[in-house]
């Protein structure tokens, strides 16, 4: 997650250079991601008649509620955003927040901090900007909530 106080910064400097802003959301961004390590539950209230009583289900994907499922969903996520990477465009994680990415393509570039399932987007190019959120969308169910006017409780 990235720390808001770096995401304060990165709207300064948005403000400061006349950039435009973006968020976006994934939709059930855990059930993206598969779980590695083999975990058993028993079924969910309702959902016992579905097997057999004593016995128990696997889980194949995180979801919300387990430990793992941040940390599954990130993995995935950035695995997603570094293969937007080509021999035009490159992609490199800040040092100080590995949940912030920048993305470039010559002159134009492209600023993604992410928090859980939310992405704040800072860019010097909307067109790339809409490339790369189009790249997103076909991995992805996604709300384009446009032009950031609150983001983790900040009015912008």
């Amino acid at each position: 997650m990235s720390h808001p106080v770096h995401i304060r910064q990165i709207a300064a400097l948005a403000a400061q250079n006349g950039w435009h802003t973006n968020s976006m959301d994934i939709k059930t961004a855990f059930l993206y991601g598969d779980v590695e390590e083999e975990i058993y539950i028993t079924p969910p209230k309702g959902l016992e008649h579905l097997i057999t009583p004593g016995k128990v289900m696997k889980l194949k994907k995180a979801v919300y509620g387990l430990s793992q499922s941040g940390r599954v969903f990130y993995k995935q996520l950035i695995g997603q955003i570094q293969g937007f990477k080509s021999d035009r465009i490159s992609v490199k994680s800040a040092t100080e927040d590995n949940c912030i990415h920048i993305i470039r393509r010559g002159e134009s570039m492209i600023i993604v901090a992410t928090v859980v399932d939310d992405m704040f987007q800072v860019t010097n190019d909307p067109e790339f900007l809409t490339e790369f959120n189009d790249y997103i969308k076909e991995r992805y169910v996604c709300t384009d909530n446009g032009p950031v006017k609150w983001f983790l409780g900040i009015h912008f």
